[in-house]
C-alpha cells in the first residue's frame, strides 16, 4: 500500500501521455525512483519489525523471505511498458515467472512443512519478474531508467495520485461491507453462501477488467492529444462491454441449474436467491467500466473516490434493514443498490466532465 503512493494505473497513464522517448525517461524516472525508495524504505521496516516481533524460525523465515518481495515490488516497472503498450513484453516476463516458479514448487514443495521455502520461491521469482521488466526497458525506451531522487516531483505525483490506492480501498469497504452486516444477522453458512457469491462474481469482474485496461493506455494518449479518437474508442469500449453483458446474462440464466446443483443447496443455503442478484451486479460493473477507466485517463480519479464513498454509505444505509429484515436476499439488494449507483454516477459523471472539455474545444475553436 505504502509502495503504491505512486501507482500502476498513474504510471502508465503519465507514460501513455508522453509523446517522445525524452520525455518518457524524464517521467520514468520521478515514478521509478518514488516507487524504489519507497519499496526500500517499507522493506527496511518490515524487516525489523520481523526481527523484533517473530522470533520463531519457521515465521521469521517467511517473513525475511516476503521482505524480498516487498522491494522486488518497488522495482517493478511494468506500468512503464503497459504505457507504451508493450504487453508483449509483459507477457514475456509474466511467462519467465512461470517458468521459474513452477519446476521449483512442484519439486520441492510437497506439504505444509515447506511454507518458508514457498516463500523465498514465490519472492524469488518475482524478483526474476521485476528484473526481465527492467532489461526489457532498453529495448523500448533506448536506455535503462535509474531511481534519481526528485523530492520535488515526487510530492507533485503523490498528491496527483493518492487518489488510486484510496479508490481500492473504499472497493474493498464496498465490497465487505454486506458480509460484515450479514455476519451480525443471520446464520455462518447464509454468511458462506454469500460470500462465495460475492467472491465469484467480483473474481470474474476482475477478469473482465483486463479489456478495458488493455486501452487505459490508449484512452490516456489520446485523451492528451486527439479528443475525437478518444471518444470513439470509449464509445467502442462501451459497445464491447455492452455485448458482453448481454453474453453474460444468457450464459448466467442457462448455467444457472449447473451451477446451482454443483455447489449445492444444503452447504450453501439461499445461494439460489442470490445468484440473479449477484449476475445483475456483474453486469453494472461490466457497464461501469466503459465508464470509469475513460475518467482515470482524464485525470478524473477523485470522481471516482467519491462515488465509491457514497456507494459504501448506500450499501450501509439500505443494508442494514435490508440484512435484517431479509438476511442473504437484504445482503444482496444492498450490495446490488451500491453498484447500481456506481455505474450511473460514473454514467452521468463522464458525460457531464465530456460536455465541459467539448464547450471548451469549440469555445477556443471561436
Amino acid at each position: 500500500m505504502l509502495i503504491e503512493i505512486s501507482p500502476t494505473m498513474y504510471g502508465i497513464r503519465e507514460i501513455a501521455k508522453c509523446n517522445t522517448k525524452k520525455k518518457v525517461v524524464q517521467k520514468a524516472e520521478e515514478i521509478y525512483g518514488l516507487r524504489f525508495y519507497a519499496g526500500l524504505i517499507v522493506s527496511l521496516l518490515y524487516v525489523f519489525f520481523i526481527l523484533v516481533f517473530l522470533s520463531e524460525k519457521p515465521n521469521l523465515l517467511t517473513g525475511l523471505s516476503f521482505s524480498l518481495y516487498i522491494f522486488a515490488y518497488g522495482t517493478f516497472s511494468d506500468w512503464l511498458h503497459k504505457g507504451l503498450e508493450n504487453f508483449k513484453g509483459v507477457a514475456l516476463a509474466s511467462l519467465t515467472q512461470s517458468v521459474v516458479i513452477i519446476p521449483l514448487i512442484v519439486g520441492f514443495i510437497s506439504n505444509d512443512e515447506y511454507i518458508e521455502l514457498a516463500a523465498l520461491i514465490w519472492s524469488v521469482s518475482f524478483v526474476v519478474f521485476s528484473l526481465v521488466l527492467y532489461v526489457l526497458q532498453k529495448k523500448i525506451v533506448g536506455e535503462f531508467i535509474y531511481p534519481n531522487i526528485k523530492i520535488d516531483k515526487w510530492w507533485g505525483i503523490i498528491k496527483d495520485s493518492y487518489h488510486f490506492p484510496l479508490n481500492g480501498l473504499l472497493g474493498m469497504a464496498y465490497q465487505y461491507i454486506p458480509i460484515f452486516l450479514l455476519s451480525y444477522f443471520s446464520t455462518m453458512k447464509e454468511v458462506g453462501s454469500f460470500a462465495l457469491m460475492n467472491k465469484l462474481a467480483f473474481a470474474f469482474c476482475g477478469v473482465a477488467y483486463y479489456v478495458p485496461s488493455v486501452l487505459y493506455p490508449r484512452l490516456s494518449r489520446a485523451f492528451n492529444e486527439e479528443k475525437n479518437q478518444f471518444k470513439k474508442l470509449q464509445f467502442n469500449l462501451l459497445l464491447v462491454m455492452v455485448v458482453a453483458s448481454a453474453v453474460f446474462l444468457i450464459v448466467a440464466y442457462l448455467g444457472r441449474s449447473y451451477f446451482l446443483s454443483y455447489f449445492g443447496s444444503v452447504k450453501y443455503p439461499g445461494l439460489d436467491k442470490v445468484y440473479s442478484i449477484f449476475s445483475l451486479l456483474v453486469v453494472t460493473y461490466l457497464i461501469r467500466f466503459s465508464f470509469n477507466i475513460p475518467l482515470l485517463a482524464m485525470g478524473m480519479q477523485s470522481t471516482i473516490s467519491r462515488q465509491m464513498s457514497y456507494a459504501s454509505i448506500i450499501t450501509i444505509i439500505c443494508g442494514l434493514p435490508l440484512v435484517y429484515s431479509s438476511a442473504v436476499v437484504g445482503a444482496g439488494y444492498a450490495i446490488l443498490m451500491g453498484g447500481v449507483f456506481i455505474m450511473l454516477h460514473s454514467i452521468f459523471s463522464f458525460i457531464r466532465i465530456q460536455k465541459g472539455i467539448d464547450g471548451k474545444v469549440e469555445g477556443a475553436k471561436v
